[in-house]
């Protein structure tokens, strides 16, 4: 299983816990979001009450490397941080032209530029200190 799923799985987990969450186990919620995953279906998330819904859309997005499943997430930082996951999963610089906030733009660009190794992608970036830190963090 792709690591970045693990650590979704694990902070269902957590968020249940901390949450007191009462409509279903951490185990059910877990293969639920396994059998979405597994079956590349997000229909399987649909049923799910938040926070696990958000994981599980998160989660089959990242898997599918389909950015359009973020949008199916009801919370603009949940989703922001999807379209982040996916552009860095899938190496497309271009799905964070779907994040209008210019913080989190700079941060997909960079998280991307990064996971890919490719100094090229900083050149979608306008402020110079951000380019700078992309560049510097791609070579990495």
């Amino acid at each position: 299983m792709n690591s970045k799923i693990a650590i979704i799985l694990t902070t269902i987990a957590v968020i249940s816990i901390t949450s007191g969450c009462i409509c279903c186990s951490i185990g059910e919620s877990v293969n639920a979001i396994k059998l979405a995953v597994t079956n590349k279906d997000a229909k399987n998330c649909e049923r799910m009450e938040d926070p696990i819904r958000t994981a599980c859309f998160t989660s089959v997005a990242i898997s599918t490397k389909n950015a359009d499943t973020c949008d199916r997430i009801d919370e603009e930082d949940m989703i922001i941080g999807c379209y982040i996951s996916v552009a860095a999963e899938k190496e497309d610089p271009n799905i964070c032209e779907k994040i209008k906030i210019q913080e989190a733009h700079d941060s997909c660009v960079i998280q991307t530029a990064t996971h890919m190794k490719n100094r090229k992608i900083c050149a979608i970036l306008t402020d110079q200190s951000k380019k700078e830190e992309c560049v510097l963090r791609a070579r990495q």
